[in-house]
């Protein structure tokens, strides 16, 4: 059975038929207690995101009654331990989404850094696997939920660059390009995807759309930010511009040289 918050909360059986959701109350609190998972989290940390300011007369024995009712739902017994100041969910006794994307991540940096790229590509796509859209959309709004999914979408989008950075180097060019134009204007202030696309254009032939995404990208920049591409942007600008072979343009920044650590 598997735990997913990295989209709306489910619950996944072994044959993959979806199990029935717990309450409001219990499925908030497992999705605190999921998004920190092998981190304790203190009553009053999970008081607040259960609560906010209309807090019960007696916050810590609700939360005991909502902790016990939790341990109801299937899968959860005994995976839900009790700490001095807090709760805490193992994950070494609990299939959850957030640990298995995390898991994941690192395996790929891993078999990145032994120079297995197809592995780690496949690593990195199985991670992204975990999401689903919206992501977190359940989660208490509390600042160390808010802070803690902001690290996880930061990962996510480092985990997209990364294989889409491993995917050029393994010549997967012409398989990546729909994904890098959906993600430069998801993010067009991102130099990487802009890089990424223009270096994917210019291997699959299409020199001039490459030249377009560069003056899309310097446009977006200049806009928001006040200042045009980076060095890295502009050295391939001048390798397309040379007509420097696909396979050297992106040689040097290209290479695949280890994962982004976030």
């Amino acid at each position: 059975m598997e735990f997913r918050i990295l989209g709306p909360f489910e619950i996944l059986a072994d044959d993959g038929e979806l199990m029935p959701v717990p309450r409001r109350r219990e499925r908030e609190l497992l999705s605190v207690l999921f998004l920190f998972a092998g981190m304790p989290c203190g009553r009053e940390l999970l008081a607040r995101a259960l609560w906010g300011e209309s807090q019960p007369a007696d916050p810590e024995a609700a939360l005991r009654v909502c902790v016990c009712r939790a341990r109801k739902v299937p899968g959860i017994a005994g995976s839900l331990a009790v700490l001095p100041a807090g709760y805490l969910a193992d994950p070494g006794t609990v299939r959850i989404d957030v640990v298995r994307f995390r898991q994941l991540r690192a395996r790929a940096g891993r078999q990145l850094a032994l120079g297995d790229l197809p592995r780690a590509a496949s690593s990195l796509h199985d991670a992204l696997g975990c999401w689903r859209d919206p992501p977190l959309p359940g989660l208490p709004a509390v600042p160390e939920t808010l802070a803690e999914a902001a690290r996880l979408r930061e990962q996510r989008r480092l985990a997209e660059l990364d294989l889409a950075g491993i995917m050029l180097d393994l010549g997967q060019h012409e398989r990546i390009v729909a994904d890098l134009h959906g993600r430069v204007v998801a993010d067009p202030l991102c130099e990487r995807s802009w890089w990424q696309l223009m270096l994917a254009l210019y291997r699959c032939g299409r020199r001039s759309e490459a030249l377009a995404a560069y003056s899309r990208a310097r446009a977006a920049l200049v806009s928001e930010l006040g200042a045009g591409p980076g060095a890295e942007l502009q050295a391939l600008l001048g390798q397309i511009l040379a007509g420097v072979p696909c396979e050297v343009a992106g040689a040097r920044p290209g290479r695949a040289r280890g994962l982004a650590r976030r």
